[in-house]
């Protein structure tokens, strides 16, 4: 009995994946998050406000961003897809985005976001993280920089991409910006590998926290005037790899909810009063935005100006200069730099007013009545928001050498040519003794101040080679180098997931400690979760617990990790998915068996009388 139940398994398996044999298994998942603004918005009486339950409609009727005859093959051989999904065509990747649409209640015009609304977007994208590989924002131009900017301080950890667009024109109307828009922004969102949040319009993808809006009646609303585009959409989309941030790790994410609203703005101009100083600067504020004249500046010759910003500062209110210029940012290159600072002011460089804004929020909310922790976090580049000169790169002595000998044989003269040549030398020669385990020949790169965070040409850093190698040693000294611990390669790999594929237990523990993070797409981790029930490794399958990895996934194949430990008879899997998982046993797998059903199929007494032990307790 037991094996022809096997093979009616086998038999009805291989009929369903035959039918689904053209399907790309690599698809991403993407969940749009409809929060509003013009892109949804249909004409009423009183002008153009937010429909209600009538945008996912119109997408599923749109054949550029739903297939319906893959949507109905899709609810017949995937488990984990249902009814409320979407499902794209095949792009020119050769790649399907099956996606969600979430619509927030009320919708808003953006001019009303609110920051409620902030904490609430970034909930959302919190409950969801672990089930998509990216976020799609639907926003209302207005205020979309702002969101942009505050979702990318309060989202820490962030490793995948968050993207926030609109339309200047409704998505209902013939002639409209909003398909194009937010198209490519889906096709970016599934496609790329972009850690960020990021705002799409007008066929550019910018860093969210670099943009304002400064067209409001044609369609390239935005633009980022101190930092380059990420992507552009043309015939292709041309991705700025070089421009995409890889920020440091420090743990899993998690989204900062408190935030602080008194924040002032006090904008220089000639026939400002000390009045207006006054009042900007006095309880209940716990920052002051100085908006100055050029690189910093404001009157000189009004002393009384100063010594009331120096009281605010020693009082604890923080004061952050920044230009009123579009391009370029505050200095202490003129005299008048020199005396704010002395007063207490933090220069902001380039950050734009909507990040200003934000990111003192966030500091302020994160770091309550840490003044001095807050002024040194806003001269820091945290998210990519400021531009900070980096110190010229020097080498010792031996290392010059080798720059000067690299370049003059390539017949190479900048500076700038030889040391970009010598960087992807030292790239391959480190990984090189990584691989090969000599961690003194690593020392001697670290001896040069030479990063050990540097990647090859498949993403991986020198902490990928050391997990993938399983050297237990490379991996202690490059974590007392304090290098990034959840860096993703261009597989989708972390580290840890590298050590758990290759059973390197001691050093998957480590890195959970350190707060290690799997990453991949939730497929490929179904699959890894179940062939570890499927074997009965009960050490990998707690290590992937542990790592965040959801016990209640299902693989392209339709199972769950209790469906692969049941059918394996894995009894120690079964014991270990039961007692110390939240399991969830009612599931069924593509033929419609839950794991009890199996069990009693293939009359497995011992995981029958386990996974009925709760029931009868409970009778």
């Amino acid at each position: 009995m037991s094996m022809a139940f096997h093979n009616d398994i086998a038999e009805g398996l291989h009929r369903k994946m035959k039918r689904d044999s053209h399907v790309d298994h690599k698809d991403s998942k993407v969940l749009i998050i409809y929060t509003g603004g013009t892109i949804g918005m249909v004409h009423s009486q009183s002008g153009y406000v937010p429909a209600t339950n009538i945008f996912a409609n119109a997408l599923r009727q749109n054949l550029r961003f739903h297939d319906p005859d893959e949507h109905a093959l899709r609810l017949l051989t995937h488990a984990g897809y249902s009814d409320d999904m979407f499902i794209t065509p095949l792009s020119f990747y050769k790649k399907r985005i099956s996606y969600r649409l979430i619509e927030l209640s009320p919708l808003l015009d953006s001019s009303n976001m609110q920051m409620k609304n902030w904490i609430e977007i970034a909930e959302v994208i919190e409950k969801n993280y672990y089930d998509y590989d990216g976020f799609l924002v639907l926003h209302g131009t207005d205020t979309m920089a702002y969101t942009a900017s505050i979702l990318s301080f309060i989202l820490e950890n962030l490793q995948k991409p968050v993207i926030l667009t609109g339309s200047q024109i409704p998505y209902f109307e013939v002639r409209t910006d909003a398909a194009k828009n937010l198209l490519d922004a889906l096709t970016i969102a599934g496609h790329f590998n972009i850690p960020e949040v990021c705002l799409y319009f007008s066929n550019k993808l910018f860093r969210g926290n670099r943009t304002s809006k400064i067209d409001n009646s044609g369609f390239d609303s935005f633009n980022s005037p101190n930092c380059s585009y990420l992507v552009k959409s043309g015939i292709s989309y041309k991705v700025k790899w070089d421009h995409i941030r890889h920020p440091r790790i420090e743990g899993r994410f998690y989204v900062q909810k408190i935030l602080e609203e008194n924040i002032s703005i006090l904008h220089i101009f000639p026939i400002i009063t000390l009045k207006a100083i006054q009042s900007a600067t006095q309880e209940p504020a716990k920052a002051v935005i100085i908006m100055s004249y050029g690189t910093g500046n404001i009157p000189s010759n009004r002393i009384e100006f100063l010594e009331e910003l120096k009281k605010a500062s020693e009082r604890g209110v923080i004061l952050l200069n920044i230009t009123q210029c579009q391009v370029g940012g505050t200095t202490s290159d003129y005299e008048c730099g020199k005396i704010l600072m002395q007063a207490g002011v933090v220069l902001g460089r380039d950050i734009t007013l909507e990040s200003a804004v934000t990111k003192l929020s966030y500091l302020l909310g994160k770091y309550t009545n840490q003044p001095n922790i807050i002024r040194k976090l806003l001269r820091e580049n945290l998210r990519g928001e400021i531009t900070i000169e980096e110190s010229n790169f020097s080498f010792s002595y031996s290392m010059q050498n080798l720059l000067e000998s690299i370049g003059n044989s390539l017949g190479l003269y900048s500076h700038a040519e030889k040391a970009h040549i010598l960087n992807k030398c030292v790239t391959m020669l480190a990984h090189d003794a990584a691989f090969d385990g000599h961690i003194e020949d690593l020392k001697k790169f670290g001896e040069d101040h030479l990063s050990m965070e540097r990647k090859d040409h498949e993403g991986r850093t020198l902490l990928h080679v050391a997990c993938r190698t399983g050297n237990a040693a490379l991996v202690d000294y490059l974590l007392e180098q304090n290098v990034m611990i959840n860096p993703v390669d261009s597989s989708g790999n972390t580290p840890l997931l590298l050590a758990i594929q290759r059973d390197y237990i001691k050093i998957a523990e480590k890195l959970i400690e350190k707060g290690g993070d799997v990453r991949n797409k939730s497929d490929y981790l179904a699959y890894i979760i179940c062939d570890a029930a499927k074997s009965g490794h009960v050490p990998k399958l707690h290590l992937l617990v542990s790592a965040g990895v959801n016990v209640n996934t299902f693989d392209f194949q339709g199972r769950t990790a209790g469906h692969a430990a049941v059918i394996n008879n894995q009894i120690d899997a079964v014991k270990y998915l039961k007692e110390h998982t939240e399991f969830n046993w009612d599931c069924k797998d593509v033929l419609g068996f839950t794991p009890l059903d199996i069990a009693e199929k293939l009359e497995l007494t011992e995981i029958i009388a386990l996974l009925k032990e709760e029931e009868e307790d409970y009778y």
